[in-house]
């Protein structure tokens, strides 16, 4: 999470987002409310001017690793989640009913 609070406050990158948001907001109805894909193209451009790491990736790049790594542990957490209600669904059966029982017990 380092990245992204990195990602987040660098003056360079803050100072271009707030910029573009800006500029979205003002062109909101006459880009129909889609981003231009050459301001995307610009901006990507100009993070990579900012340097780039000794395995040669970009702020940006470590961010989309950063943003995938955060999707795959939600998608493990759901995976996990789904396969434990799924098991727990098909153990129910097993469970007496205890109320049955208990009317047995009495008309017995």
């Amino acid at each position: 999470l380092a990245v992204l609070s990195q990602f987040i406050f660098d003056d360079h990158i803050k100072s271009r987002l707030v910029k573009d948001v800006k500029f979205f907001r003002e062109n909101r109805k006459s880009l129909s409310n889609r981003y231009p894909y050459q301001r995307a193209v610009e901006f990507n451009q100009e993070i990579r001017r900012l340097g780039l790491d000794a395995e040669k990736r970009s702020y940006l790049d470590k961010f989309r690793i950063l943003i995938t790594e955060i999707g795959n542990a939600l998608g493990f957490v759901r995976l996990i989640r789904a396969g434990g209600l799924n098991y727990v669904s098909g153990a129910v059966g097993f469970i007496p009913n205890f109320q049955d029982m208990d009317e047995q017990r009495e008309a017995g």
